[in-house]
């Protein structure tokens, strides 16, 4: 039951973001900063693990809108400090042009992220 919540967030998330129906078949790039190191590591690899499944799934079946799904991860080291998921955050935004963002994993890393988050 877990796989479908999260697939239905995801698809939710998905839909809701704009840029998604930019013209073109170049690739929907989804950010993950996640927790890698540290205490929190074994946690972040199964996101991570879980992600690239649902994203291998969704590929095979000819993606989302007709374009393919990456993943790009980044280290947030996020169960102590906050301080490095903002770091993973901008990595990512530097990085690619992310059409979303999943995590970070724990929550010290989430309110650190919540001033980057779009106003509604």
């Amino acid at each position: 039951m877990p796989n479908f919540r999260f697939l239905v967030c995801f698809f939710s998330l998905l839909l809701s973001s704009t840029r998604l129906f930019a013209a073109g078949s170049a690739p929907l790039y989804i950010g993950m900063p996640v927790c890698l190191s540290g205490p929190c590591a074994i946690s972040g690899s199964n996101a991570i693990h879980g992600a690239t499944l649902a994203l291998q799934d969704l590929n095979q079946k000819g993606g989302v809108l007709g374009r393919q799904l990456v993943l790009e991860v980044e280290d947030s080291q996020d169960a102590v400090s906050g301080a490095r998921a903002v770091t993973a955050y901008r990595a990512l935004r530097i990085k690619k042009d992310i059409h979303l963002f999943i995590g970070p994993s724990w929550t010290p890393g989430l309110l650190a992220l919540v001033p980057y988050s779009p106003k509604p």
